[in-house]
């Protein structure tokens, strides 16, 4: 029996990515990291993202909380920040997938939506803003810790690229 290689792994490549697709799309909780609309900037906050996999113009700040499920909970979670040159965030492969690979092995993963310190037009600067809302995420999974299943001691934070660099501002502050 001839098996056509090309096709095959073009296949297989197709099916590894619908379980990430339909997580994405999936049971999340979406928290604002602020009620009232992130301080300062105030006429820009109705203003809507743009995008589904690579997101711009976050003018409002939020994460979407993914838990494992319960018989396989560890209690520990990870805040995940996407990449994306501070311009926009690569949500799919640097905070869905990750989520998805996270829950599966019992750890809540939270990915976060930062302002972007590069976007175009922006008023924000990354060192104050991206590190404001890094800092305010992990205060917030701390506060829902008990509700979310989450032990307060065992919580990170992992960043892609960009992402990476608002991690590095939470945890030197």
């Amino acid at each position: 029996m001839l098996v056509n290689v090309r096709l095959l792994l073009k296949l297989i490549c197709i099916l590894s990515l619908l379980p990430a697709a339909v997580f994405a799309q999936g049971d999340s909780l979406v928290v604002k990291l602020y009620q009232n609309g992130a301080p300062g900037f105030k006429n820009r906050r109705n203003e809507p993202e743009k995008g589904t996999n690579t997101i711009r113009n976050v003018h409002n700040p939020s994460m979407a909380v993914f838990l494992p499920p319960k018989g396989q909970a560890t209690g520990a979670a990870v805040v995940i920040c996407p990449g994306g040159g501070h311009v926009r965030l690569v949500v799919k492969s640097e905070g869905y997938a990750p989520a998805k690979y996270f829950t599966s092995i019992g750890v809540a993963a939270i990915v976060l939506k930062y302002r972007l310190g590069r976007d175009t037009l922006s008023p924000y600067k990354i060192e104050e803003h991206a590190r404001q809302d890094g800092h305010r995420a992990m205060r917030l999974v701390r506060e829902h810790a008990a509700e979310w299943g989450i032990d307060p001691y065992r919580i990170g934070m992992m960043g892609f690229s960009a992402g990476g660099e608002v991690v590095n501002m939470v945890a030197y502050e």
